[in-house]
């Protein structure tokens, strides 16, 4: 029996090797299973075997091409599809997969082919319609795609491939504000989508709301930390100005990812901008290493020798950087920087205007330039510089520092030249331009003191005020900004103000005279005469060899009708006052005042007077020469002085000082008042009106031409005029010749001769 058993065991063995008893659709669905497991050798070996056992095995035929596809194996596939379509020529499924095979193989005319044939069997698939439309896009035909897309989402609105891929569609066609809905409407299906999470991070950073684009990608790096996720929120930190968060953002993605060059470049980049030169150098040499034929790395390291003040090293990195890359921006600005601190102002200047050929939109080159060009007093030249650098940037603050003490400067020069009416333009320009500099950085302390001392040499105490304010507040003890803030307060009619700052000023600085005279100004113009004369007799006890201080006493002391003190401190005054001053001629006249109002006789005079004194006070009264504005001799005055003002220029040789100065003089003397004397109606006749005009034009011309001469100067249109009538003159006497030849000459008689 055991033998009859063991025997039927090795035939049944057989037949099961053979196939005869192996059932095919048993082997399929354990190939099936395997293909779900994504274990394709396997699936594929079995499927082979379900072929062998029933060649006409359809889905055996389909499925293995579907392993193909899977596999890569793009011809194979077409081949097993294209068998199966032999025997099912209506199977939407096959015709799908034989479309997208020939999609990835890059034939796509066969695929679009397959595709609408399948959309002629079944109109309306949205399998179909979402394949065709996936085509179309590869083919950057985004309007049809979308088209396809809407379709396939009418039919089924929670399709979550579908709106995924028209975001991209829509992303792709720079509606970002669409491709953010699609985006968000797949992150709805499927939360932890983390490739739809980063697109919006991105979408919303490009729209600039840095605070939703963190959200998004901190909900991408939550689903899976990635290098990309994390350098992506680095970028939105740097642009918050959350420099911390920046670079640890930038470290983690480089332990993600240790090839990471972006990440090690940003942290060096911004290690370097934090003055961290250790841990600068440090990244910046990983990234050299990553990318050594970066040319912004050895820019960037170049950049930081400049502050380690290693020039020669620098300047090899610069060049090399240069070589690398031939449009590579701030090569030239950095080497003119350490030309600069190496005292070569002429390779710098050239260096920086190769920057600015290179790269015509940076302020900095220019703002670098015009500073060196204005220590070389190359005054015209930085002033152009530097305004064409603020038509490229408009806020640079430091250009309008750089302008504000050219203007400044100017205005000095003028100042000392031709008084302060000429300068006041000069003046103006430089506080404008230390205002806006302030505007657009108001931690500027060096700029707020210059400020002020361009307000304090202008005399423009009124408007310093809020400024001044500002300064006293910020720093107490600055005591030199009190008397200038009372004298804001004075100009703009608070008195009180004023008293209040300088006795908090004179608390600390009991022994300034200047001060304690200023205050009895104060009292004295608030009609406060008696705390006037007391303030004034305490500051002449601190300097008793200043007149003016005694005139003040002497002025306060008559109106109070302390005559004899008055004319007391008047002589005093005049004993310290120098000959022919302001000072002496106001204490004479008020003596004279005193000595008519009071009646006090000759004698009386002489005591307290002296006999000098007295007689030039009785004798000497001063004519005053009064002249009628807009008269005839007021405009010859005036065209009097302009002319020995162009004489002496002329006789010293004309220079680009003397020539602006005598421009000023004609514009703000003779053409300001000239303006002034027609506005107001006050020329006295035509014949002044029409004088002042000519002296005007001459003097113009006379400077244009410099250095001709007032009287050899004359005009374009006088020169043409001449020419014109001399040629009309010349045909009416040569007709008149011809006449008179061609009249025959009278004879004299005896008595016309006689008569003459």
């Amino acid at each position: 029996m055991l033998a009859r058993l063991f025997l039927l065991t090795i035939i049944f063995q057989s037949f099961f090797l053979s196939g005869c008893f192996v059932n095919p659709d048993s082997v399929y669905l354990r190939a099936i299973k395997l293909i779900d497991q994504n274990k394709l050798d396997r699936a594929e070996k079995l499927l082979y075997r379900v072929l062998k056992l029933r060649a006409e095995h359809l889905n055996a035929r389909y499925s293995l091409g579907v392993v193909f596809l899977k596999q890569e194996r793009y011809n194979d596939a077409a081949t097993q599809f294209k068998l199966v379509l032999e025997k099912t020529p209506d199977d939407i499924e096959t015709l799908v997969n034989l479309g997208v095979v020939y999609t990835r193989l890059d034939r796509v005319k066969e695929a679009s082919g397959y595709y609408q044939k399948a959309l002629a069997k079944s109109p309306g698939n949205s399998i179909v319609l979402l394949n065709l439309a996936r085509l179309m896009a590869k083919q950057k035909k985004y309007r049809e795609a979308r088209k396809l897309y809407e379709q396939v989402l009418k039919k089924q609105p929670a399709m979550y491939a579908a709106i995924r891929e028209l975001a991209y569609v829509f992303l792709a066609e720079a509606k970002y504000s669409d491709a953010i809905q699609q985006f968000s409407r797949a992150v709805r299906l499927k939360r932890k989508d983390q490739d739809s999470l980063f697109e919006l991070g991105n979408l919303y950073f490009r729209k600039q709301k840095f605070n939703t684009s963190s959200k998004y990608y901190l909900k991408a790096i939550i689903v899976e930390s990635k290098a990309k996720y994390f350098l992506a929120l680095a970028k939105v930190y740097q642009k918050t100005k959350k420099q911390i968060d920046a670079i640890t953002s930038y470290e983690k993605a480089y332990e993600l990812d240790k090839s990471s060059y972006e990440a090690v470049f940003k942290l060096g980049t911004i290690y370097l901008e934090n003055k961290d030169i250790k841990r600068a150098e440090q990244y910046l040499t990983i990234a050299l290493k990553l990318k050594p034929k970066s040319a912004e790395v050895y820019k960037h390291i170049g950049i930081l020798l400049i502050k380690q003040e290693l020039y020669t090293k620098s300047k090899n990195y610069l060049i090399k950087a240069k070589m690398l890359n031939k449009y590579i921006l701030e090569i030239h600005y950095h080497l003119g920087l350490i030309f600069i601190f190496e005292n070569n102002p002429k390779k710098a200047i050239k260096h920086f205007l190769k920057e600015i050929r290179e790269f015509p939109g940076d302020s900095r080159s220019y703002l670098e330039l015009s500073k060196v060009y204005l220590k070389r007093d190359q005054i015209e030249k930085s002033q152009d510089i530097a305004k064409k650098g603020l038509k490229k940037d408009p806020k640079n603050f430091q250009i309008h520092k750089v302008l504000g003490q050219l203007y400044f400067n100017l205005a000095l020069e003028a100042k000392k030249d031709s008084g302060l009416y000429l300068a006041l333009e000069h003046f103006d320009e430089s506080i404008s331009f230390f205002k806006k500099s302030l505007r657009y950085n108001k931690k500027q302390q060096d700029v707020l003191i210059d400020l002020l001392r361009a307000f304090k040499s202008a005399k423009r105490y009124s408007v310093a005020v809020p400024y001044l304010e500002r300064v006293i507040k910020e720093k107490p003890s600055e005591w030199s900004y009190y008397p200038d803030l009372a004298k804001g307060y004075t100009s703009n009619q608070d008195p009180e103000k004023a008293i209040n700052i300088l006795n908090k000023y004179l608390n600390e600085n009991k022994k300034d005279a200047q001060v304690w005279f200023q205050l009895g100004k104060i009292y004295a113009d608030k009609g406060e005469f008696l705390e006037g004369i007391e303030i004034f007799e305490k500051s002449i006890s601190l300097d008793s060899k200043d007149a003016s201080k005694r005139l003040f006493l002497g002025m306060l002391l008559a109106e109070v009708n302390r005559f004899d003190d008055a004319l007391a401190a008047l002589k005093d005054a005049m004993k310290l006052a120098k000959n022919k001053s302001k000072v002496k001629r106001r204490c004479e006249d008020l003596i004279r005042q005193i000595v008519e109002a009071t009646g006090i006789k000759d004698k009386e005079v002489k005591k307290k007077l002296g006999s000098k004194l007295s007689s030039k006070i009785r004798n000497k009264k001063r004519k005053r020469k009064t002249v009628a504005r807009g008269s005839l001799k007021y405009v010859k005055n005036i065209a009097l002085k302009a002319l020995v003002k162009y004489r002496s220029f002329e006789k010293k040789g004309w220079t680009k000082k003397s020539k602006t100065e005598m421009i000023n003089f004609v514009k703000h003397k003779m053409v300001r008042n000239y303006k002034s004397l027609i506005k107001y109606k006050k020329f006295k006749s035509k014949i002044a009106r029409r004088y002042y005009y000519r002296v005007i034009r001459k003097m113009i011309l006379a400077i244009k031409t410099g250095g001709k001469g007032y009287s050899k100067v004359k005009s374009k249109k006088n020169r043409f005029k001449k020419k014109r009538r001399s040629k009309k003159y010349r045909k009416k006497r040569n007709l008149k010749k011809r006449k008179r030849s061609s009249k025959p000459k009278r004879k004299r008689s005896k008595s016309s001769k006689k008569k003459k």
